[in-house]
């Protein structure tokens, strides 16, 4: 078979973002400014925060970060430097997120394509750092951390199961 193929002569930074360390660093930069983009929430000296987000008055927020709609950051938790809180994470007492990223909710779905209800999806992934723990340098895209996280990746399965990987973990088969 005959495949067309195209090419962009590009001379900006480059990424890529199936390495998780660039992945980090995609969003380090942004953070700082070095990447011009328009992001949907209000800014506040610190970073930006979303909407029917509640950040307790005693909870301490590092520039620079990015809090998403729908969070809560309790009392004496610290979010940042370089902390990216996706929609819907509810950040524990005396909890420290930095230099990661927490992605929002995403749906799930059963063997036959059907839609978990959000009720049950946040039974399994309830998005929650659990008081005390500390996120550095990770990816997590959902789950109740309950332990610390350092230079990993964390993604809950739909039976609730967290899996926590090395962030430089790559899969074996090849990729697609």
């Amino acid at each position: 078979r005959d495949y067309l193929l195209q090419g962009v002569e590009y001379d900006g930074t480059w990424f890529d973002v199936g390495q998780k360390r660039d992945y980090l660093e995609v969003h380090r930069q942004l953070l700082d400014g070095e990447i011009d983009a328009t992001l949907p929430f209000e800014k506040q000296p610190w970073g930006y925060v979303g909407t029917n987000s509640n950040i307790h008055p005693r909870a301490k927020i590092v520039a620079p970060v990015v809090i998403g709609n729908g969070c809560v950051i309790e009392e004496d938790a610290t979010v940042g430097p370089y902390a990216v809180i996706g929609d819907g994470w509810t950040v524990g007492h005396g909890a420290t997120v930095k230099n990661s990223v927490l992605w929002e909710s995403y749906p799930y779905f059963d063997e036959s394509g059907i839609e978990f209800p959000i009720a049950a999806r946040h039974k399994v992934d309830p998005h929650c750092v659990a008081a005390g723990v500390t996120i550095d340098g990770s990816i997590v895209t959902g789950g109740q951390i309950d332990r610390d996280l350092a230079d990993c990746t964390a993604h809950v399965e739909s039976t609730g199961k967290l899996v926590v990987l090395s962030i430089d973990w790559v899969p074996g088969d090849p990729r697609a």
